[in-house]
């Protein structure tokens, strides 16, 4: 029920947050074991977001201020996605924040505006910071989109930043088989199968990555551990 999730859905909103202000870690995959939830400081960050956000739509929404309407579209826009309504089957992604984030940066420069405004003494401080936000965030894009290029290059990219993804772990180790470098990919398969045995795309590729080195014996062995264990998973049957 709603009471149930709704400290895993602030716990998330911390997080984006987190990944707003510092984007240095950014992947496909947040999945447990990845998404640790529950951490007291992305507890205390989204409360504290979220009640800022509340009392600015609260207190300019009425004077038609933009700091209102950017805060009342970031609350709505998260909400939908937030799993408050209702469950949407997935608990964290950066997809899921990137309307709710307009709204965020729109309230964040209406707020330096203001602060510029009343200060003008701050006014060149302000200039030169928002021109290093703009230059780092152009940056951070830049050096992101390079890991689209093409699939090895993203999975790459996803192991880097969250090791202990398991779906991560698996997929750059099919990459690595189907470049012919089933060496390198047992490493990553062995590792994606320590972080989560009982996920099937994770037994698969193990089994195929011992199987493309020759080691026949080893894999029928972890196959019939596998049946022994899990009677029902008819892939490793076969």
């Amino acid at each position: 029920n709603l009471f149930q999730r709704f400290p895993t859905i602030l716990d998330c909103a911390g997080r984006y947050l987190g990944l707003t202000l510092w984007p240095a870690r950014l992947a496909a995959d947040y999945s447990a074991p990845v998404l640790k939830l529950l951490h007291a400081p992305t507890l205390f960050a989204a409360f504290g977001g979220v009640a800022l956000l509340g009392l600015l739509a609260l207190t300019f929404r009425r004077r038609e201020r933009i700091e209102g309407w950017g805060s009342t579209f970031t609350l709505i826009s998260y909400a939908v996605a937030s799993n408050v309504p209702v469950p949407i089957g997935t608990i964290f992604a950066e997809r899921l924040f990137y309307l709710p984030s307009a709204g965020l940066t729109l309230v964040v420069v209406a707020l330096i505006a203001e602060v510029a405004r009343r200060r003008p003494v701050l006014l060149r401080p302000v200039q030169a910071l928002l021109v290093l936000a703009l230059v780092a965030g152009s940056a951070r894009t830049w050096v992101r989109n390079l890991d689209w290029r093409d699939e090895a290059s993203f999975w790459k990219a996803g192991v880097a930043a969250q090791p202990e993804s398991p779906k991560m772990q698996a997929a750059i180790a099919v990459v690595l088989n189907r470049e012919h470098r089933p060496e390198e990919a047992l490493a990553h398969a062995r590792e994606a199968m320590r972080l989560d045995p009982t996920a099937l795309p994770q037994r698969e590729t193990y089994a195929a990555t011992l199987d493309l080195l020759g080691r026949v014996d080893e894999e029928l062995t972890f196959l019939r551990e596998i049946v022994a264990r899990d009677p029902h998973d008819r892939a490793s049957r076969r």
